[in-house]
């Protein structure tokens, strides 16, 4: 391609117009092409939850928003993710490093002091 051109995209055609009226099949591949990398970025803003698709219209907006801005339809909140025992685990042993609580299979120690439960013993660890 040696240069950018614009083009008007004809709806319900799938096809392109220059600024003279001419019919741009190269555009139409540019097009493609960045509507193939949008969708890629899409997909990825859902996964990381910064993005969410409408349940109406099937548009992806803002997490956050509380109205569609392509549909104006109220979205439905967003559900607290549920962790699974492995993500809880996982959690715990990072806070257990971070702080340095040991547990020897009955209780839960934090410099020398014996706890019956890891909350208890975390409670202590972020108070010192």
């Amino acid at each position: 391609m040696k240069g950018h051109m614009t083009a008007l995209h004809l709806p319900g055609s799938g096809r392109w117009v220059n600024r003279s009226g001419q019919f741009c099949e190269q555009t139409n591949t540019h097009a493609l092409l960045v509507s193939k990398n949008v969708k890629a970025l899409e997909e990825k803003s859902i996964e990381d939850g910064s993005m969410r698709k409408c349940p109406s219209c099937a548009e992806v907006v803002k997490a956050e928003a509380v109205v569609c801005r392509f549909c104006q339809r109220e979205l439905p909140a967003i559900e607290a993710p549920v962790k699974t025992q492995a993500q809880y685990e996982e959690e715990m042993l990072i806070l257990m490093d971070k702080y340095s609580i040991f547990f020897d299979g009955f209780n839960y120690f934090y410099k020398k002091e014996k706890f019956p439960t890891f909350a208890a013993a975390l409670e202590q660890a972020k108070a010192a």
